[in-house]
């Protein structure tokens, strides 16, 4: 009986401490976060999916990257379901991270695309928007962002200004809309709308940007797509994307790039013996235009162009430091010109942090971008005129009285500098210099969040700045044959300084909603917001002759203006099938006086995606 009792003890005890361990496993584990990301088949974030747990009401939809969190049993399934795409059951299987690929239906949806205030599935835009991704592109050669730009989607053209090393180009959607103001687009940066207006010292904006942090370029071309942003985009807006941190281990990523600059397909003119041969053929010899006549063989062209070697480095680390994704980005580039002394060198420095809190409800994106830039231009009327210029004459010549040694056109028997002779193109480039030092930041920090009565509606506040501070350097060197004909005192250097500050801030705050209504195969995406922007800038100039440092000419100026606006868009879709969008935008400027301050500026868009009529089922193949 002892024994019995023993035996039975034992097996008492030992389910005793089973039960305990299990019940203590069974609570340790009763619940766990599990984060994930939605994307499609080809590796696009998926926006509003809805993620709930199998057999409960608990469920969220994904954010602006595609990404959910959720606390789970650890043996729970997920129901992952979208409009458009197969609904799926995914076992969590004790997983933290999950990535869930959807697979399309019968519609197919294309890519979601940024556009004024908010994102859109492609296939719903009413507008023209065009996506562009510096991934599809050989971004090796690119030097500024508009490179990246140039022939890749239709209705978008990009000339380039004579190859300067900083990338500047005139870009035009469209065509041009305006006679006497500006007909660029509006750039916006990462919910930044910069000024494109000019920098001294730098004239394109987009060279702020590496090429190589561009994560996508959505162009809006027409009034539907573009009356978001009012009167400034009128000429169509270039919406900028940067890359941002991914969720997971730091990756570091090193990629250098040297590459040759040589000028091709130059002008064809006549050698110095040839112009010598015609001169005679149709003057004669001892004629005074043959008495003009230099001895040299001088190709004009090869002196002021050269073969250039460039450089450029770009180093970025990215990943998940415990909650806080992060990207840290820096570059250099050496751009050296085809015309001679052109040259630029810039650093760029960009920090992105993407964390998000409270169960995923807030999402906060904070970006800020550092920008040097030392740029050495060239004045560019030596290209016309090395291909006009006298093939005969040599560069220099010895015992001239003006000229610092170059080629000068003179009154014959005078020491007097002929006005409306042609300048030696060499001596533009040698006896003038203009540099400048450019500093430049943009940044914002923007906060998205999910109304916990209302998951479908959000909260947008974005505040942003743009800054930047110039400095540059013209000289003019004595006696230099330019100026004997553009200075107020012949023969006279000038020294020019010229100065500015720019500082533009942004304040936008709207609401946003958006829902799939199944029951009635409905979407619907409406938008209201308020913008804010005050716009400061002041500089001047100072002239200085030499050696005599007679001051010249002294300016100086201040401007600031400001913009508000009330904003707000509806986006209805129907059966996927029948698309309709209305945009309203009122600006008010304090550049114009008060009873013509406010001007509205609406927009309605239909769209009919005749695909998915039942009639057109057989005529896909000519799609």
């Amino acid at each position: 009986m002892r024994k019995v009792c023993e035996k039975l003890h034992k097996k008492i005890r030992s389910g005793l401490l089973l039960g305990l361990c299990c019940l203590s496993w069974s609570l340790s584990a009763q619940r766990m976060a599990v984060q994930g990301t939605v994307v499609d088949s080809s590796g696009e974030p998926v926006i509003g999916a809805n993620v709930i747990v199998r057999g409960s009401s608990a469920g969220v939809a994904t954010d602006l990257d595609g990404r959910f969190r959720l606390d789970v049993v650890p043996d729970a399934t997920l129901v992952v379901s979208y409009l458009g795409y197969d609904t799926q059951e995914v076992p969590v299987n004790n997983r933290s991270q999950i990535t869930i690929v959807l697979q399309e239906n019968a519609v197919a949806l294309q890519e979601v695309v940024a556009i004024g205030y908010g994102t859109v599935r492609k296939s719903d835009a009413t507008g023209s928007v065009t996506l562009v991704k510096p991934d599809e592109i050989n971004a090796g050669l690119a030097t500024s962002a508009q490179d990246l730009l140039v022939g890749k989607t239709p209705g978008v053209v990009v000339t380039l200004n004579g190859g300067k090393p900083e990338g500047g180009a005139d870009i035009r959607i469209r065509g041009g809309s305006s006679l006497n103001a500006t007909n660029d687009p509006l750039i916006v940066i990462d919910g930044v709308p910069v000024d494109n207006s000019g920098v001294t010292g730098m004239s394109n904006s987009l060279s702020m940007i590496s090429p190589d942090n561009i994560e996508s370029f959505t162009i809006l071309k027409d009034a539907s797509a573009t009356a978001i942003y009012g009167s400034r985009a009128s000429n169509g807006v270039i919406i900028i994307t940067t890359k941002r941190g991914q969720s997971g281990k730091p990756q570091i990523n090193f990629t250098a790039n040297m590459y040759v600059n040589t000028p091709r397909n130059k002008v064809g003119v006549l050698d110095g013996d040839q112009f010598r041969q015609v001169i005679t053929d149709y003057y004669g010899e001892g004629s005074p235009a043959y008495n003009l006549l230099g001895t040299a063989n001088t190709n004009w062209q090869d002196e002021i162009l050269r073969t250039s070697v460039s450089s450029d480095y770009n180093l970025s680390v990215g990943g998940t430091y415990k909650i806080l994704p992060y990207r840290v980005a820096v570059s250099y580039t050496n751009q050296n010109g085809i015309l001679k002394t052109s040259a630029m060198d810039r650093v760029t420095a960009s920090i992105t942090l993407n964390p998000k809190f409270f169960d995923n409800t807030l999402s906060v994106t904070a970006n800020v971008k550092g920008f040097y830039m030392h740029n050495r231009f060239v004045d560019e009327g030596a290209i016309g005129g090395a291909v006009s210029f006298d093939p005969s004459q040599s560069v220099r010549v010895d015992n001239l009285p003006i000229g610092n040694g170059y080629f000068t056109w003179l009154k014959p028997g005078t020491d007097e500098f002929i006005g409306i002779a042609p300048v030696n193109p060499v001596s533009l480039i040698d006896e003038r210099s203009m540099k400048a030092d450019v500093y430049r930041s943009v940044g914002n920090l923007q906060l998205d969040y999910v109304m916990p009565f209302l998951p479908a509606l959000h909260a947008n506040l974005n505040l942003g700045y743009d800054v930047s501070h110039s400095i540059q350097h013209n000289l003019m060197t004595p006696d230099s044959p330019l100026t004997y004909k553009e200075n107020k005192k012949t023969g006279l250097g000038q020294d020019e300084r010229l100065r500015q500050l720019k500082r533009n801030l942004l304040l936008d705050f709207y609401l946003n909603y958006k829902q799939d209504f199944e029951s009635i195969h409905s979407r619907l995406d409406a938008m209201a917001g308020y913008s804010w922007q005050r716009f400061y800038k002041d500089g001047g100039t100072r002239t200085t002759l030499m050696p005599d440092k007679e001051q010249w000419f002294v300016s100086s100026y201040t401007d600031h203006l400001q913009l508000i606006s009330f904003f707000g868009r509806v986006n209805y879709a129907y059966k996927d099938t029948y698309l309709f969008t209305v945009t309203l935008r009122g600006d008010a400027t304090s550049r114009f006086s008060k009873d013509n301050r406010w001007g509205a500026f609406p927009a309605v868009a239909l769209g009919w995606k005749i695909i998915n009529e039942p009639f057109m089922e057989r005529a896909t193949s000519f799609m």
